[in-house]
């Protein structure tokens, strides 16, 4: 493709997407008032470096490819709000993307990063950061300086813990963190009063901080695939919760605060050693208190106590759903 330099200053957007490209057309660079650019799946292995120059660009797009990093200059993108650069090969984000002051949305997943740089906490206007499928160890501290922060995905990563800071980012409403080996969650957490939906299955966690009950716009809670041994009975202020997912861990008993969450409708308890009689009472508390709805599914596994559901719960399942595995 050519252009005249004249020309390419009325371009706004580019789309190079799908082209098999193994380096960006050096005329872009006079693309002074360029505002989208699309590269993805292609073959790129660097973006060139008067990509900075590029002062009026808001979107930018260079997912699928293979990119090793990002070069320094694109820090220079002061009005940038979007940042795709999933699905690529990079090792680190460079310390420059710290200079995105008006970034919203950043997505860096399916790389090969191991840390995000510190300075990531001057992102003040991020709103959602995607950073799973990498093979971070940690979260720097300063992601509490993410006060606009409302998503945030890092699962299917290495992380052994979050940080404190955490629950300095009040806006958040989803944190996806499953899949990894987390041992705890701070409990900082319970000050995310804003959070809708927490996904940490898949990790080793032992216990669920007291401060869990501090959410109370919670409506999805997924924690199979742990260690659990316990529920803190805190988990009774928790009213909004819809679905509680806490199916493949070691619990023995249920704290009876559970019957407070009046607008569960599917509790997951599968593969967990635990005394389905109380289960049973769960129901029976539903049903004598006039909990709207009275309908509940129970995900169990079947094994030789099912005869304590048959004897205390033939009268109940006419009212509620108790589904075997």
């Amino acid at each position: 493709m050519t252009m005249e330099k004249s020309d390419s200053n009325n371009i706004e957007f580019l789309n190079y997407n799908h082209r098999t490209l193994i380096a960006l057309p050096e005329y872009i660079r006079f693309c002074i008032n360029l505002k989208i650019l699309q590269c993805i799946y292609n073959q790129l292995i660097t973006l060139p470096e008067y990509i900075g120059s590029l002062t009026n660009l808001t979107e930018l797009y260079c997912s699928n490819n293979k990119l090793a990093s990002l070069p320094e200059s694109i820090g220079l993108l002061s009005n940038l709000t979007k940042l795709y650069c999933y699905d690529n090969k990079l090792t680190y984000l460079p310390e420059s993307i710290s200079n995105l002051r008006n970034l919203i949305y950043l997505n860096c997943a399916g790389n090969y990063l191991t840390i995000l740089p510190e300075s990531i906490g001057n992102l003040t206007n991020l709103t959602i950061l995607y950073c799973y499928c990498n093979q971070l160890i940690s979260l720097p501290e300063s992601i509490g300086n993410l006060t606009n922060l409302k998503e945030l995905q890092c699962s299917h990563n290495q992380l052994i813990s979050l940080p404190e800071s955490i629950g300095l980012c009040t806006n958040l409403t989803d944190l996806n963190c499953y899949n990894n080996n987390l041992i705890s969650l701070p409990n900082s957490i319970g000050l995310l009063i804003n959070l809708t939906g927490l996904y940490c299955s898949y990790n080793k966690l032992t216990s669920l901080p007291e401060s869990i009950g501090s959410l109370i716009n919670l409506k999805k809670l997924n924690c199979g695939y742990n260690n659990l041994t316990t529920l803190p009975e805190s988990i009774g202020l928790c009213t909004n919760l819809t679905i509680f997912e806490c199916s493949h861990n070691q619990l023995t008993t249920l704290p009876d605060s559970i019957t407070n969450l009046v607008n569960l409708h599917t509790l997951d308890l599968n593969d967990n050693p635990l005394n389905y009689k109380q289960l049973c009472s769960i129901m029976n508390y539903r049903i004598s208190n006039n909990i709207k709805y009275n309908k509940i599914n129970i995900i169990i596994n079947y094994n030789s106590l099912f005869t304590d559901i048959l004897i205390g719960c033939v009268f109940i399942i006419c009212c509620s759903y108790i589904i075997l595995l």
